[in-house]
């Protein structure tokens, strides 16, 4: 998964920010999110 290589930063900004619970969807799920795709 993309979100994989982000790991330890994601859970970084979450507890910097208090965030209890962060869903995501979409192609940044699968193999096929590029540089133009969006993350929502």
């Amino acid at each position: 998964m993309y979100l994989d290589k982000y790991i330890n930063e994601i859970s970084s900004l979450c507890r910097e920010h208090k965030v209890k619970t962060l869903y995501a969807f979409d192609s940044v799920l699968i193999d096929q999110f590029i540089a133009d795709s969006d993350i929502d």
